[in-house]
């Protein structure tokens, strides 16, 4: 009887941590970016200062993106199969964390590119005194 080729290695120690970090990254990144982006906006009163928009819009996509990433790392390093409602174990909760993380993970970017593309649709006019 052979071993499972994608099971993890014996003594192989996942902190939940990570799947739960992996996990709400999307999920954060788009709402980060969301309220960043509400309150900077408030503050911009040329076009030229737009770039800290822009700046803020790359910094969450990456966030997202990596928690895409990460998901997709552990899901691997947990043997790379879906969870099974006959699995047993500690690994078995955390399969099912990063396999909802992988699959969301896409999602939370394109709201987070959907959100970064209505930045050049904004137009900056002075205040009024």
């Amino acid at each position: 009887m052979s071993a499972d080729p994608k099971a993890p290695p014996p003594g192989f120690v996942v902190h939940p941590r990570r799947a739960w970090l992996a996990l709400f990254a999307g999920p954060f990144a788009a709402l980060l970016e969301l309220l960043a982006v509400y309150v900077a906006a408030a503050n911009i009163h040329r076009d030229a200062q737009r770039i800290v928009l822009h700046v803020i819009a790359g910094g969450c996509c990456a966030l997202a993106v990596w928690g895409w990433v990460a998901s997709r790392s552990l899901w691997l390093d947990l043997g790379g199969r879906w969870p099974d409602p006959a699995d047993e174990g500690p690994s078995s909760g955390l399969r099912m964390l990063a396999s909802v993380g992988m699959l969301a993970g896409p999602l939370f970017v394109l709201v987070v590119l959907a959100q970064w593309a209505a930045i050049p649709l904004l137009s900056f006019h002075p205040r009024a005194s």
